[in-house]
C-alpha cells in the first residue's frame, strides 16, 4: 500500500511539472523590401519549465503558418568563489555549476511550400525566457521582414 502511495505521488508531481509552461505573445508588421506594409503577423510562444527552447507558432495575415523554435543563447560552466563557514570561522573555496543566459535569442520556422521565417530576437530579461518582453527581427525566404515585440507579462 505504501509503495502505491508513493507512486502515485510521483506520478502527480510529474504531472504537475510537465503541465507548467509559460506562454507569450508576439506581434509585427510584414513589410516588403521598400519598408511598406503588406500585412501583420502574430506570435504564439510556449516555453516548457526545464527546456532550453521555446515552441512557436507564427501566423500571417494572408493564412500562412510557420512552426519552429526559439532558442535563447547561453553558456555553463563551473564558477569557483569563497564563502565563509561559521563553524570553522574560515573562509573555504567552493565550486558550482552555473548557467549565464544571453539576451540574444534565435529561432527558424518553417511554413509552406518550404518557405522559412528565421527570426533574432533581444530580450528583456533572459533568465526569465520570453515572458518578460523583448524586440526582434524576423526574415522570410522571400525577402520581407518583420520587425516584433513580445509584451510583458503582468
Amino acid at each position: 500500500m505504501k509503495s502505491t502511495l508513493i507512486i502515485s505521488a510521483l506520478l502527480m508531481g510529474s504531472l504537475l511539472i510537465t503541465g507548467c509552461a509559460t506562454i507569450s505573445e508576439g506581434s509585427g508588421v510584414v513589410q516588403n523590401r521598400a519598408g511598406v506594409s503588406s500585412g501583420s503577423a502574430s506570435f504564439h510562444i510556449k516555453e516548457g519549465i526545464f527546456d532550453d527552447d521555446a515552441k512557436v507558432t507564427a501566423r500571417l495575415s494572408n493564412g500562412e503558418v510557420y512552426k519552429g523554435k526559439f532558442i535563447i543563447n547561453k553558456t555553463s560552466g563551473v564558477e569557483f568563489g569563497e564563502v565563509y563557514n561559521s563553524k570553522t570561522k574560515k573562509y573555504e573555496t567552493t565550486m558550482g555549476d552555473v548557467t549565464h543566459y544571453s539576451s540574444k535569442a534565435s529561432g527558424l520556422l518553417f511554413g509552406p511550400k518550404g518557405k522559412t521565417l528565421k527570426c533574432a530576437m533581444t530580450l528583456s530579461n533572459p533568465s526569465d525566457g520570453f515572458g518578460d518582453g523583448g524586440i526582434g527581427e524576423c526574415k522570410l525566404s522571400t525577402g520581407q521582414i518583420i520587425p516584433l515585440h513580445f509584451e510583458e507579462k503582468d
